[in-house]
């Protein structure tokens, strides 16, 4: 410790002088970020069990919400969000504004779930008005909000800042604040951490337009009572907490925003959730969300698939299906997952890295066009899902040479060139190549993935006076993009990559999910299995979908550490080895259904360290599945003590990945006190199903 905090003033020294000379450097901010949070913050901690009874969500929280809600967004005198218009504050300046609040839509007319109403606002001195739409999950304890400013005149309007989408006290007593690291290619990726709030505020942002320093995910645990806050925006994102005498102050906000609007020029916040829990139940705050974004968020097309990956010409991917359906494979596989290099055409610039923008099927493949191999997939039951990286762009492909006429790319003196979405008029001709080739191919799941990290390129587009509107029009356009590709083609799913895990935000899942949640097992590392425990540790405590695999994956301990609620297996497996591969998946199905219900975390906060264990627990009613890892060096007993259990009731415990384990019984008593599980070998992962007898 007395080396580290000297090393991180000095790396803040660092920030500081690059950032005076307008220099943005992720990576070390990345560093600075998790150095910091590890020297001060809490990451040897334990979520406290919960019986049935306290895991549901009370009436009293419920009301908690709707009050907060009635009294800090259905409010036309204590706002929860600001933002200033010529130098002045709405929240200072409220008689400045004519605010009228609508009436509340029926449940699920505008969200699933949820009553939404809008509120407006006039500004009585310039053509400035503004909109919320806020909607009220009253069933999950939740309610968000997303503000709109618009320039209504005939001429540029006075400068909009200080835009928070949440700028508010909220009375939960003094609080901790849990939350999440970011994908930054690391083997700590999406590791929990937990802090006591002070008075300095703690603040966390986005990285370079990325998620690589935190997720924007945050648990509040107070002593009156605790909520959930997510902010969604798929750029640069910037959240606060801050203790103060009534509660926590919170603020959310796009961070870098000071502009002018044109005439009938638009600008929108990030979008803001909160969900409501009792005091002293941070487990359960987490769970509130984790089934409101499973009910409310997720797209109703995301559902628990296994993809192969797939690649080659047309006859390679025949003799690939022709395999799998002789071995039994096939049985059980839903999607071909064909990525990076491996489908699009290459120009003499080789790679995919360098033929980013050539988004056409490769003749010497697929001289039919790739609608070949789709349709040919879809006669045997299996769908389609194609890479794509089409908003960054190489010079020589087919994307610079139309764009670049056209005005439509960003550059920023690298050989990554940006695709202007934030231009309406490119975002259009985007929305439509993107819808046509889908149609075209019979594609039926778009892999985005997004190499580049895009603030500089926004930052440096923006016109004089006008600072972060590049980037607001783009997270917008970007939002309307992957809405109608959703909307034009039934069915959709769409993957959201970005170099592993690094665009995970409320408003993107709404759209999307992580089916490779982190570049970390992209290589062969040697605790690439414990990595992959500490991710689902601590992503599947917002979100009820994700999916990693390991292609080097040789035991099933490594096998059992990729058990995730969306599966995907290496055509390795599936083709050289079918038997085991049957074997492996037909037990994940088993299984795979508890791994979208209620979450408990069962050990301390999950690490890579080889000295430790990691525990999970999934549960859904009368049953449940633990997913216990034993280290390598790890002691050969861990204590678990599961949650939602009835003392009153004995469980049969089944061991569905060991046929040489016999069930057992073993009380509810025993295992909301203690049970303890033991492992024989050194590394195990060791899966229990258990059900009330």
């Amino acid at each position: 410790m007395k080396i580290l905090k000297p090393l991180f003033c000095f790396l803040q020294a660092i920030l500081i002088v690059l950032a005076s000379f307008s220099v943005y450097v992720p990576g070390l901010k990345t560093m600075a970020d998790h150095m910091k949070a590890d020297m001060d913050f809490n990451k040897n901690f334990s979520f406290e069990a919960l019986d049935a009874d306290e895991a549901e969500i009370s009436e009293a929280e419920k009301k908690l919400c709707r009050d907060w809600f009635n009294e800090n967004i259905l409010t036309a005198e204590t706002p929860a969000y600001d933002f200033a218009v010529d130098g002045k504050s709405l929240r200072n300046n409220i008689n400045d504004w004519n605010i009228s609040v609508g009436s509340e839509s029926e449940t699920g007319k505008v969200r699933p779930d949820g009553k939404t109403v809008l509120i407006t606002l006039n500004h009585k001195k310039s053509d400035v008005t503004a909109a919320v739409e806020a909607t009220i999950f009253e069933d999950y304890a939740t309610c968000e909000w997303t503000v709109y400013i618009e320039n209504t005149g005939d001429e540029g309007s006075p400068v909009i800042e200080d835009f928070y989408a949440a700028d508010c006290d909220i009375e939960a007593g003094k609080a901790d604040v849990y939350c999440l690291y970011g994908s930054n290619n690391k083997k700590d990726d999406f590791s929990v951490r937990k802090a006591a709030l002070s008075g300095e505020a703690a603040v966390f942002n986005a990285n370079a337009g990325r998620n690589s320093s935190w997720l924007p995910y945050f648990n509040v645990d107070g002593d009156s009572f605790g909520f959930v806050a997510a902010v969604g925006w798929t750029g640069q994102w910037y959240s606060s907490f801050a203790q103060n005498p009534s509660g926590v102050h919170f603020q959310a906000k796009q961070e870098y925003f000071k502009a002018y609007l044109n005439p009938s020029e638009k600008v929108r916040s990030p979008l803001v959730s909160l969900s409501f829990y009792e005091t002293g139940k941070p487990a359960k705050g987490f769970n509130i969300y984790r089934s409101f974004s499973k009910a409310c968020v997720i797209n109703e097309n995301i559902s628990q698939r296994v993809y192969q990956c797939a690649s080659g010409s047309v006859e390679d991917v025949r003799a690939a299906v022709d395999a799998i359906n002789s071995s039994g494979v096939s049985e059980y596989i839903d999607t071909f997952w064909f990525d990076a290099e491996k489908w699009f055409y290459k120009n003499k610039l080789s790679s995919w890295r360098n033929s980013a923008g050539d988004w056409t099927a490769r003749k010497d493949w697929y001289p039919n066009g790739f609608g070949e191999v789709s349709d040919m997939l879809k006669e045997n039951g299996i769908d389609t899902m194609l890479w794509f990286e089409p908003e960054r762009v190489r010079k020589g492909t087919l994307f610079y040479d139309v764009c670049k006429e056209k005005g439509w790319l960003i550059s920023n003196g690298s050989l990554n060139h940006l695709l202007n979405l934030s231009d309406d008029e490119c975002c259009d001709w985007y929305i439509d190549y993107m819808v046509t080739f889908f149609k075209e191919n019979n594609i039926a799941e778009l892999r985005q993935d997004f190499n580049i990290n895009p603030l500089a390129y926004w930052n440096g587009n923006d016109e004089k006076g006008r600072s972060g509107i590049t980037e607001n029009h783009y997270v917008t356009n970007l939002y309307r993009y992957l809405d109608t590709m959703l909307s034009s083609i039934d069915g959709l799913r769409i993957d959201n990559c970005s170099s592993g895990g690094r665009r995970i935000d409320c408003e993107m899942m709404r759209r999307s999910v992580p089916l490779w949640r982190s570049d970390y097992q992209c290589v062969k590392h040697g605790d690439a299995a414990e990595s992959a425990q500490v991710q689902s540790y601590g992503l599947s405590l917002v979100l009820p979908y994700s999916c990693i695999d390991y292609e080097w994956a040789d035991s099933d301990y490594e096998y059992l550490s990729c058990i995730t609620p969306i599966r995907e297996v290496h055509s390795e497996l599936a083709i050289d080895n079918p038997e085991k591969c049957v074997d492996h998946l037909k037990r994940f199905n088993s299984i795979k259904s508890y791994l979208i219900e209620n979450y408990y975390p069962l050990t301390p906060a999950a690490s890579a360290d080889k000295k430790v264990w990691a525990a999970m627990q999934y549960v859904t009613g009368e049953a449940g599945l633990v997913l216990a890892y034993r280290h390598a060096k790890a002691e050969d007993t861990v204590t678990v003590k599961l949650c939602e259990v009835n003392t009153n009731a004995d469980y049969s415990l089944t061991f569905p990945f060991d046929d040489n384990a016999e069930s057992i019984s073993v009380s509810g008593q025993k295992l909301s006190e203690g049970f303890v599980i033991k492992s024989s070998a050194a590394p195990e992962g060791i899966v229990i199903e258990y059900v009330m007898q």
